[in-house]
This record gives C-alpha cells, structure tokens and sequence, in this order.
C-alpha cells in the first residue's frame, strides 16, 4: 500500500508536496516534468515557483486564496499523473564501469580491506536498476535512487579534495558519477569511461530525470580504450521501456 499524500504550509504562500513514508514509484512521479507541467499549467499566473528536491516539490504561489481548493486540485492532478504513469517512456542505459581496485579503493577501506565483501558490493550494484531522480551539485550530475538500505553507504567523514572525472561513488541512499573532476565526499566504487557532460554536446547530458540505469562490468583495457573515444561516440548502449510499478 502507497504511502499517503502531504500537504505542509512552507511560510504563507508556499506548499510542500511530499508522502509519509515515500516509495520510489512515488518520489518518481513527484520528479517528472509531466507533473510540474500540469500544476503550472493548472495555476498559471497565480504560480510564483515549483522546486524539486530529494523527496519534496514546494510549490510557492503569488497569493493563497482558498488552501482547500489549491489541495484539492493537487491532488487530482496527483492522481491524473499517477493514472498516466503507465504511459510514461523511459530510457535504460547501460553504464560500462571499471571496478578495479585501483578505483574502488574507498570500498575497499570501507569494507576493512575485505575483498570478499568488496566484490560481493560490485556483483549487487551490476544486478541493480537504479532511477535518475535529479540533477544537482555538478552539471550532468544525476543523483540516482533505488539503492537497499543494506547497500547505502554513510558519507566520509572527511571529503576527498580530488574526486576522478567518471567516478562512481556512493553516498547515503544515492550513487552517482562525477562528470567532472572535483571535491566529492561520497564513497568512490568504480570508474566509467562514459562522458556525462558535454557543453558542445546536444543535450549536454544524455540522461533524463526518469531514466533507469544498470552497470555492466568492464576491464581496465576496456575502459582506457573507451577513454580515448571522442566523447560523440562515447555513449552507454540504452532500451526504451515502459515504467515499471
């Protein structure tokens, strides 16, 4: 059972929208431009701003006039979106990544040098699907979803001052690759060749909030190999599927 819908005054003329106890179907639909689309739309000029965060859209308004009739009708727009969410097309892209120990080594350490844990870590992380939620931090940067509890690592307590372009790291509940080189603070497990950012590229970043990713092992000479790609070709393989529940 999905957990409940929330309504919570953010100052006198902004709401959040956020669940109980959010699944990640949910967070999801909070997260598409669909539904940003259709409440804009909906206010009009009575919108001021929408923002998206982790698990929340604040939804900030020129006046509030009747709270009542503003949540009833995000609610229902709530519902159409969750109605849709069948309709909704995405794409899986495949990310090569290298999981060498010369870059995996915070997992190493985090694991007390357990190699056995270390590998056992990556084989799970390749069996995962996980889901671009947003973009933040750096451009290109997708903060993806979808990690078990038993596989979210704590952030370091002290940040890496030089985090490698094409890191994969892991921070709390969320993995993500650094697009460029960079201070980062997550637990680093691995390395792709794949370039996320690219100012003369169109789009900049091939992904979009809603797309699913999956890791496919590769070996250090595959990856330098990719790495000496033109970044027009360096492209992670990709199926359209429909949204799963």
């Amino acid at each position: 059972m999905e957990s409940r819908l929330l309504f919570l005054p953010y100052g006198s003329k902004a709401l959040i929208i956020k669940f109980d106890k959010p699944s990640i179907s949910q967070i999801e639909i909070l997260s598409r431009l669909s539904f940003r689309d259709y409440i804009a739309n909906f206010f009009k000029k009575d919108l001021e701003d929408l923002v998206l965060t982790s698990d929340s859209l604040t939804i900030f308004f020129k006046n509030i006039t009747n709270i009542n009739s503003i949540k009833k009708n995000l609610l229902e727009a709530y519902n159409i979106i969750l109605f849709k969410r069948n309709d909704f097309k995405y794409k899986h892209w495949e990310i090569p990544v290298c999981f060498e120990n010369n870059f995996s080594s915070d997992l190493l350490k985090y694991f007390n040098n357990d190699e056995s844990k270390t590998k056992n870590y990556v084989k799970k992380i390749c069996e995962l699907e996980l889901t671009v939620q947003f973009y933040g931090f750096l451009p290109g940067f997708c903060y993806l979803i979808g990690l078990p509890r038993s596989m979210q690592l704590k952030r370091k307590v002290e940040p890496t001052l030089k985090v490698r372009k094409g890191s994969l790291a892991i921070g709390g509940g969320y993995a993500g690759i650094y697009p460029q080189s960079s201070p980062g603070g997550w637990h680093v497990i691995g390395i792709t060749p794949t370039v996320f950012f690219h100012p003369k590229r169109d789009p900049n970043c091939f992904a979009s909030i809603g797309d699913k990713f999956s890791f496919k092992k590769i070996s250090i000479d595959e990856y330098e190999k990719a790495s000496k790609q033109s970044f027009k070709k360096n492209l992670p393989s990709f199926n359209i599927f429909n949204v799963k529940d």
